[in-house]
């Protein structure tokens, strides 16, 4: 199963019956893993494609079922500003 973190999102494929996950903030790293969940087996397997986004939390994921694939919008990564008042994160 996916390791703990947060600010990542979900997406239901409802005809396949299984869920994407997809990135996340483990609070000491972004993550870009995708993890596929099989609702039917209760088992989790981690995909690996070709290509896949950067790391990033606090995105959205949204299932396009005649497309059948998933959407992944904006998020944030972490910025390499060291200011004393600037943000951590940078919007993507």
């Amino acid at each position: 199963q996916p390791p703990a973190r947060a600010n990542s999102r979900l997406a239901y494929d409802h005809a396949a019956k299984k869920v994407v996950l997809f990135g996340g903030d483990r609070l000491d790293e972004l993550v870009a893993d995708t993890w596929l969940f099989d609702t039917a087996a209760g088992t989790w397997e981690e995909l690996t494609p070709a290509v896949s986004p950067s790391p990033r939390g606090g995105h959205a994921l949204v299932w396009l079922p005649k497309a059948k694939k998933v959407l992944l919008l904006g998020g944030y990564t972490y910025t390499s500003t060291v200011g004393y008042v600037s943000s951590l994160y940078q919007p993507l």
